[in-house]
């Protein structure tokens, strides 16, 4: 069997473990992805004795960072740079003190496959190479969805990723365990999630677990918007809605072949596409998070839905409604407060643009007051308004909301100063020497200030100081 050549610091990991007397043999999705062809950055060991001990002597011997994962069951990880890339290397003792039966707990075939890179001797007691060699991603056995509801996701997404084909076996396995994902903690819900959405075509992934009855127990919200019908200029129900905006969001990736990145938006295509990539919560992009964010932006359209004498649908609230289902969303799946920050904030408030596109051009004034509440995630902001569109019955841009996200990207890029990070003229010693005034209306006047500069109505210290005489709390 041809085996890659593995990565020069995982090779010498692998070398130390043996000179030590301790076969090293690869499990999970490292030998899968080997055997496809597929690049690979997570390497799980599995070997007789205590991994938690070794990784931290690799750990130390290769100069690299350790994390201990499970002291009791024998876990650690060894975090190695290579080039310019990262890799893991996760040694953990085996289960059941045995290597087959630690592979038949695993959850499918074709991660229940141990490799010896060395020799390419493998171990397979559940068939995995005849699987993987199929293209069939099968359970290890019966129960492996109900011992870990987890795996459902799972699957979904390594069937689309890998292109395996889903055994006919897994839809009533995954549909019989779905109910029990209530009961997985929160942060296990999340991370699975998430790397659900990550890779692109998500929206049909998503469309899969509602096949397998999973919505209802993940994420009951977006599940509650099936069948929730809208008025033109939507053609779909609002769960139809919300899967077009995930797609939509996808198209709008900077470095894909989208016009508006070598028409309006080309200026500030490269930094736009380094602040997606920018890490935000949970060791997820801005990009990542902003795709759950697509989908779930208008769940608040289930419960604030009226109809107007007209026959008009109508979702007055809709976006606060939201904001605060998502809110108790980023709880449940323990979202940091970072995380839970940001999702919340881009529903609160995605009706934004499409309002500014409506006073064209944009003011100074709302420039910034958009960044005063949204800072960096205006530019999330600006997409998610365009993927909105784009997921109604026109499913093109509308101009005036591509002009509102021209000037948010222009003034965040070319002006941050004006509407960013503002400097008063005056600071606040200098308005209390000049006035006399203390505490709260310090801040209040500095905010002024701040406001009429981003306006160009202040240019100078004087004309700070004359505009705060004419100026009070309540006018502002």
């Amino acid at each position: 069997m041809q085996i890659p050549l593995l990565p020069s610091p995982i090779a010498d990991g692998l070398r130390w473990l043996r000179e030590r007397g301790h076969q090293p043999w690869l499990v999970g999705g490292a030998p899968r992805d080997l055997l496809l062809g597929r690049p690979v950055a997570d390497f799980d060991v599995a070997v007789a004795a205590d991994g938690f001990a070794l990784s931290r002597a690799l750990a130390n011997v290769l100069r690299a960072a350790w994390v201990p994962l499970d002291e009791a069951r024998g876990v650690g990880r060894v975090v190695l740079r290579h080039h310019h890339d990262w890799l893991w290397l996760d040694i953990a003792r085996f289960r059941d003190g045995a290597l087959e039966a630690d592979l038949l707990q695993r959850d499918f075939t074709v991660n229940a496959i141990a490799l010896d890179p060395t020799t390419g001797t493998t171990v397979d007691p559940s068939d995995g190479l005849a699987d993987l060699e199929a293209r069939r991603l099968r359970p290890t056995n019966e129960r492996a969805f109900l011992d870990d509801p987890l795996r459902i996701l799972r699957g979904v997404r390594l069937s689309a990723t890998h292109g395996l084909s889903l055994d006919p076996s897994c839809q009533p396995l995954m549909r019989q365990a779905a109910p029990q994902l209530r009961e997985v903690a929160g942060e296990r819900q999340r991370e699975e999630w998430l790397k659900l959405l990550a890779p692109a075509g998500a929206a049909a992934r998503v469309e899969r677990l509602d096949d397998f009855g999973v919505l209802p127990h993940l994420l009951p919200e977006l599940h509650a918007t099936q069948g929730v019908t809208q008025s033109l200029p939507h053609s779909h129900d609002v769960f139809g809605h919300s899967l077009l905006v995930l797609s939509a969001i996808e198209q709008l990736w900077p470095w894909g072949d989208d016009p508006l990145w070598d028409g309006p938006f080309a200026p500030w295509r490269a930094p736009i596409e380094a602040h997606l990539q920018a890490e935000l919560a949970h060791g997820m992009t801005r990009w990542q998070l902003l795709k759950h964010v697509a989908l779930l932006h208008d769940i608040g359209k289930a419960v604030t839905r009226t109809v107007g004498e007209d026959g008009r649908i109508h979702f007055y609230q809709h976006d606060r409604v939201g904001a605060e289902l998502l809110d108790g969303i980023s709880r449940r799946l323990r979202f940091s407060n970072e995380g839970q920050r940001y999702s919340a904030l881009l529903v609160s408030h995605h009706l934004r643009p499409l309002q500014l596109g409506h006073h064209l051009p944009v003011s100074d004034k709302s420039l910034y007051r958009l960044f005063r509440a949204l800072r960096h995630s205006a530019l999330d902001l600006a997409l998610l308004s365009l993927a909105d569109q784009r997921g109604k019955a026109f499913a093109t841009d509308r101009a005036e909301v591509v002009a509102a996200c021209r000037a948010i990207f222009a003034a965040f890029f070319d002006e941050p100063q004006r509407y960013l990070d503002v400097t008063p003229l005056l600071d606040g010693n200098e308005i209390m020497q000049r006035f006399g005034w203390q505490g709260r209306r310090i801040g209040q006047a500095l905010e002024f200030l701040r406001e009429q500069q981003a306006m160009g109505k202040v240019r100078s210290e004087d004309e700070a100081e004359r505009a705060l005489r004419g100026w009070s709390p309540k006018a502002s």
